[in-house]
């Protein structure tokens, strides 16, 4: 877990040294769960609308994927809200089954909130984690591996103040509570 948690990659940090410098408000800091890999294989297709609090999508543990879109806009919400304060600026802590390449779509087709915005991932190559089917599966041998990144996943988005996810998961309610 020690070699998990840091192994934690940052994007955009240090960029613009000269307007960190006049921030002088701590960073909202948001926590991101975007489910891929198992959880999207059940129905094949990423759900372009988030789903209402209410929903059985969000209460119950059905295997939904949204695409990044729906993050996206939400994250977008949130820094319209906090343009009132422009000192404040916001650091994004990211988890999913491969955050890595989910950071090259939001740099290619989000680039102004990628721009704007300090990232956080734990960059493991999801590679290593070899399943096939869903995490819960026992006919694979990697399951020290994947809780050991769970955990780290976790602790990094329990550095977020405010959480964008799926309520549906188990994994995401998690992240919301802590």
């Amino acid at each position: 877990l020690r070699e998990l948690s840091s192994m934690t990659r940052s994007f955009n940090a240090n960029e613009n040294e000269e307007s960190q410098k006049q921030l002088v408000s701590p960073p909202l800091r948001v926590s991101i769960h975007i489910r891929r890999a198992d959880a999207c294989m059940a129905n094949g297709k990423l759900v372009k609308e988030a789903s209402p609090l209410d929903s059985s999508a969000q209460q119950f543990a059905l295997r939904i994927c949204y695409a990044t879109s729906v993050y996206m806009d939400a994250l977008q919400r949130l820094k319209d809200i906090h343009k009132r304060d422009p000192t404040r600026r916001i650091e994004v802590f990211v988890s999913s089954d491969d955050a890595s390449s989910l950071m090259d779509e939001i740099r290619d087709q989000f680039s102004d909130l990628y721009k704007s915005m300090t990232w956080r991932i734990h960059d493991v190559d999801r590679e290593r984690f070899n399943y096939k089917g869903f995490v819960e599966g026992y006919d694979h041998k990697n399951h020290n591996l994947l809780g050991e990144a769970a955990a780290a996943d976790l602790w990094l988005l329990s550095n977020g103040e405010v959480f964008i996810g799926h309520l549906g998961s188990r994994f995401g309610k998690v992240a919301y509570l802590l």
